[in-house]
C-alpha cells in the first residue's frame, strides 16, 4: 500500500459533528480555533479589503462542489481573473477526496465539509496525542495524519426534500431514521397517502452521507435500497427525487447551499424537521437540528507569508465572512463590512441581464445534453433556447448531444442498463422497453425513428430471434433464426432509414457457416446456402464459383448497400439494389468503402484491373484511374506533388484542390490528409521515425495554422468532439477553427487552453467548453451564454 505523508491533525481542543450539536459546542469550537490561530485579526475595518496574489503564485485549491461559489470568488477577487480562469483553475474534486489530497500535499488549501467520521477521529486523536497517526481509507490506501490548521468558515445544513405534491411537510428526527432504517415504509405513516416512500441515499463516504450516518442515523445501520434508488451525484439525487415514477413518493437529502443555490429542483420543497423549516436564519441560529460547519484548512506547518497562509487568515477575518454571507453561505461570523458594487462586478455578483436572444435550436426542440458531461448527474440534461435547463430526464441516457423534438419515438437506455430500447418523447414512456435478452440491435443510442426497426431476442449468449417494428412501434414481423442454425454475429444498416441486417452462423466449432442478409422487413434477400442463379452466372464473369463450399458473405456495406462475397483467393462487390456485380476487391486498399460527408462510395477493380468508383447507387464516378502518386487512402483521397502545389482529388464526389506548400517539405515523410469538406483540408507530415512532426490546415488551398499535430475531432488530450448544425472543427496543437457546414470560419477559440480545457461541442451559433468543474456555453464571440456544473456534485 502507498502512503502520503503529510501534515493532518488539527488545531481544536474540540470539534463535535453530533446530530443535536449544540451552540455552546460551536462557540467554544470557534474560540478554541481563534485562540490557537493567534494572528486573527482583533479588530475588522469596515472598508471590504482582500489580498492581492499574482495568478501563478496562487496556491493549489481543493473542496466540497458545495463551496465552489467561494473558492472562484476568492480567486477571481484576490488575482483579477475572470469568471473563466476561475472555473479552469479552482477544481474541486469533493469532500473526501479533498481531504485525502491535502494529506497527499497535492493540494495547499481546502474549503469543505466535514471529512468521514473515521477520518474526523483520527484528527482529534492526533490533536490529542501530539503523535502523528497512519489512517486507512476504504481504498486501502494509507497516510500519515499530522497536524492541520482547520476553522469553521460558515454553517449549512443536510435538508431533505420531497415533492411539493406530496402532503407531508413536516417529519421528526426519529422518523428520518425510521425512513432510512426501513421501520417506516409508507407516507400515510407520516399521515401523507398510501404509497411507498422511494427514500433515496448517497453512496458511503459522500460529502451528504458523512452528514446523514453521523446526524441522522448515528449507530442505526442505514437500509440497503434498490440500486435505481442510489445516486451517485447530488444533482443526480435532486432530479431523481423530482422526477422518479413521474410520483410524489420520492424522497433525499443534500445540503442546504447546494440544493438552494446551485441545483434547484423544480417542483420540490424542503421538509421541516421537528417542526423548523431549513432557511439562513434557522441554520445560522442553530434551531434546524442537523446544522455543521463547514471548514477552510491548511496543512500546519504551512509558512505564514505563503498565499495559501495570507487566505486562510483573510477567509476567517470579518472581509472575508462579508463574502461568505454575500455569496448566499450563513457565514461563520456576522459582518458589518461592505462589499462595493465595483468589487462584487469583479466575481460576477452586480445585476445583470441573462436573457439570452437569438435561435440557437431548429425549431420545435431542446438540446438534449449526456448528464454525465454535461451536468453533475447521469440521465439527459434539456436546455432550451436560453440555454436553461428545461428538464432532467433522470432515468434515461444519451451517447452524444442531439437536438430533441417535442414527439417522436427515440433510441435511448435506461441509466441502470446497457441495452437501447424505443422511447416515446411526448408521452415519456417506453414503446418497446429493452432487457437482456429483448433489445435494440444496431440502431445508435439518441437517433430518432424514421423506419423499421429490430429487437434481437437472446436465451442466455446465443441469438435466437429477432423481432421487427414499424414507425409507430407496432410489432410487423418475428423471425426465429434457430431455424437457420446457430446465430452468431450480425450487422444492421442504419442511415437515415433502416435497410436491411445480416446475420452471420457458425457451427459447433466456432466457425462460419452460413450468412443470411435480410432486408428492413425481415424478408431474405441473400443466403449463402442458396445464391440465386442470376448471381451465380454473373460470379463465374469474375471466375468465381458460388457453388463452391468455401464461398461466403464476407462484408456487408450499409451505406452504399453492397455486400463483399467470396473466399480467402477472390472476392466480389455486389450491389443488392441494383442486383449486379460492381467488381473486385482490392485487398490492397486501406479500405474498399469510404465516406464524404453523407455520401457513401465504394471502390473496387474490374475484370481488367481497372479500379473504379462508385456512389450508394452503384453508378461509376467519373473517377476511373490517374497518374496519381498512389491508391486512394481510408478517405477516397489521392494526391501528387507538382512543384509548390499538392494537386488532391476526392475519387467519390471528383472535388479536387490544390493546397499550396510554399515553405513546406513533404519530401521524405508520409502525409496523411483528411478532407473536411467545403475546400478545408488538414495534413500531418510524419517521418519513420515519428521526429519533429508537423501538422497544417488549409482553406481554399492555402495555410490558416500551423503546429505539431492535428486534433480534428479526437485526441488524447479531449476525446470525442461532438458536432451539430454541420460544423467542422479543425485543431492545430489544441487551437481550434470552427467552420460551419458551408466552409464559412465561425471563430477561432482561444478561450479553450489545451492544457486545463475541454472542447465539448460545437454548432452554428455557439459551443461549449469544459472548465474544471463546469460546462460553459459560449457564443463566437467569447459571450458566455450560460454555465452548468459538469460531473460534480458529490458532497
Amino acid at each position: 500500500m502507498r502512503k502520503g505523508y503529510v501534515a493532518l491533525g488539527v488545531m481544536l481542543t474540540a470539534l463535535s459533528l453530533g446530530a443535536c450539536q449544540k451552540k455552546t459546542d460551536q462557540k467554544n469550537t470557534t474560540a478554541s480555533t481563534q485562540a490557537q490561530d493567534t494572528s486573527k485579526q482583533e479588530v475588522e475595518a469596515k472598508k471590504f479589503e482582500y489580498p492581492h496574489i499574482e495568478a501563478k503564485n496562487y496556491p493549489k485549491v481543493d473542496g466540497s462542489t458545495a463551496t465552489l461559489p467561494l473558492a472562484q470568488a476568492i480567486y477571481e477577487l484576490t488575482t483579477g481573473s475572470s469568471p473563466e480562469d476561475a472555473a479552469r483553475n479552482i477544481v474541486h474534486n469533493k469532500t473526501t477526496e479533498s481531504y485525502f489530497n491535502l494529506m497527499d500535499k497535492s493540494t495547499d488549501l481546502i474549503i469543505s465539509y466535514a471529512p468521514p467520521s473515521d477520518l474526523m477521529k483520527t484528527i482529534e486523536a492526533v490533536n490529542q496525542s501530539g503523535k502523528n497517526q497512519t489512517y486507512t481509507n476504504n481504498r486501502e490506501r494509507d497516510y500519515e495524519v499530522s497536524p492541520i490548521l482547520i476553522a469553521p468558515v460558515g454553517k449549512d445544513a443536510l435538508v431533505f426534500l420531497n415533492s411539493q405534491r406530496n402532503k407531508v411537510k413536516n417529519v421528526t428526527e426519529q422518523q428520518l431514521q425510521d425512513i432510512y432504517s426501513g421501520k417506516i415504509k409508507n407516507w400515510k405513516e407520516l399521515g401523507g397517502e398510501d404509497h411507498v416512500i422511494k427514500a433515496f441515499q448517497r453512496p458511503k463516504n459522500s460529502g451528504s452521507q458523512n452528514l446523514m450516518e453521523k446526524f441522522v442515523m448515528k449507530d442505526v445501520e442505514m437500509t440497503r435500497p434498490p440500486s435505481e434508488w442510489v445516486a451517485s451525484e447530488m444533482g443526480e439525487l435532486i432530479e431523481k427525487v423530482a422526477a422518479y415514477d413521474n410520483s410524489a413518493d420520492a424522497m433525499g437529502y443534500s445540503v442546504y447551499y447546494y440544493a438552494r443555490n446551485m441545483k434547484k429542483g423544480d417542483g420540490l420543497q424542503f421538509l421541516q424537521v421537528n417542526g423548523v423549516e431549513p432557511n439562513s436564519d434557522t441554520i445560522r441560529s442553530g434551531d434546524y437540528p442537523y446544522t455543521n460547519p463547514f471548514y477552510i484548512a491548511i496543512r500546519a506547518d504551512e509558512p505564514k507569508d505563503s498565499p495559501a497562509y495570507q487566505i486562510y487568515q483573510w477567509v476567517l477575518s470579518m472581509n472575508g465572512q462579508a463574502l461568505v454571507n454575500e455569496l448566499g453561505y450563513v457565514a461563520n461570523e456576522k459582518s458589518d463590512v461592505k462589499i462595493s458594487s465595483e468589487d462584487l462586478k469583479k466575481i460576477g455578483l452586480e445585476e445583470k441581464n441573462d436573457t439570452v436572444s437569438g435561435k440557437y435550436f431548429p425549431d420545435h426542440t431542446l438540446l438534449a445534453l449526456p448528464g454525465s458531461t454535461y451536468g453533475d448527474h447521469s440521465g439527459i440534461v434539456l436546455l432550451n433556447e436560453q440555454f436553461q435547463q428545461e428538464k432532467v430526464l433522470s432515468d434515461l441516457e444519451l451517447t452524444n448531444p442531439i437536438y430533441m423534438p417535442s414527439e417522436g419515438l427515440i433510441a435511448l437506455r435506461k441509466s441502470t442498463g446497457e441495452n437501447t430500447g424505443i422511447y416515446d418523447i411526448k408521452e415519456q414512456k417506453w414503446v418497446v422497453e429493452a432487457s437482456e435478452e429483448h433489445f435494440l440491435k444496431g440502431m445508435e443510442n439518441g437517433k430518432l425513428v424514421k423506419d423499421n426497426f429490430v429487437f434481437s431476442k437472446a436465451k442466455g449468449e446465443d441469438l435466437v430471434g429477432y423481432e421487427i417494428y414499424d414507425v409507430s412501434g407496432k410489432l410487423k414481423k418475428a423471425i426465429d433464426l434457430t431455424q437457420y442454425g446457430h446465430a452468431k454475429w450480425d450487422i444492421f444498416g442504419y442511415g437515415e432509414k433502416m435497410n436491411g441486417f445480416l446475420t452471420d452462423f457458425v457451427d459447433d466449432k466456432n466457425d462460419l457457416v452460413r450468412a443470411i442478409l435480410f432486408d428492413k422487413d425481415g424478408e431474405i434477400l441473400i443466403d449463402s446456402k442458396s445464391f440465386d442463379d442470376q448471381m451465380i452466372q454473373m460470379a463465374k464473369e469474375y471466375e468465381l464459383d458460388l457453388h463452391a463450399g468455401n464461398i461466403m458473405i464476407k462484408e456487408w456495406n450499409p451505406g452504399t448497400d453492397t455486400v463483399v462475397i467470396g473466399n480467402d483467393d477472390k472476392k466480389i462487390i455486389y450491389h443488392v439494389g441494383q442486383k449486379k456485380i460492381l467488381g473486385l476487391v482490392d485487398d490492397h486498399l486501406p479500405s474498399n468503402e469510404f465516406e464524404k460527408g453523407e455520401k457513401h462510395y465504394i471502390l473496387g477493380r474490374d475484370k481488367d484491373g481497372t479500379l473504379h468508383c462508385f456512389d450508394a447507387e452503384g453508378n461509376p464516378t467519373p473517377w476511373k484511374s490517374s497518374d496519381f502518386d498512389q491508391l486512394p487512402d481510408g478517405d477516397g483521397l489521392v494526391w501528387k506533388k507538382k512543384d509548390s502545389v499538392l494537386a488532391v482529388l476526392n475519387v467519390g464526389d471528383n472535388t479536387s484542390a490544390n493546397l499550396d506548400l510554399t515553405g513546406i517539405d513533404i519530401d521524405g515523410k508520409s502525409i496523411i490528409l483528411s478532407d473536411l469538406g467545403n475546400a478545408v483540408y488538414t495534413m500531418q507530415l510524419e517521418t519513420e521515425n515519428g521526429d519533429n512532426p508537423k501538422a497544417y490546415a488549409f482553406k481554399d488551398g492555402k495555410v490558416f495554422a500551423k503546429g505539431k499535430y492535428c486534433d480534428n475531432l479526437a485526441s488524447e488530450e479531449f476525446g470525442d468532439i461532438s458536432e451539430l448544425d454541420g460544423t467542422n472543427v479543425v485543431g492545430i496543437d489544441g487551437l481550434y477553427t470552427v467552420f460551419d457546414a458551408d466552409g464559412k470560419a465561425l471563430g477561432t477559440l482561444s478561450n479553450v487552453q489545451k492544457e486545463k480545457d475541454s472542447l465539448l461541442l460545437t454548432a452554428k451559433n455557439y459551443y461549449i467548453v469544459r472548465h474544471g468543474n463546469y460546462a460553459m456555453i459560449y457564443d463566437y464571440s467569447g459571450n458566455v451564454l450560460s454555465q452548468m456544473l459538469a460531473g460534480q456534485g458529490d458532497e
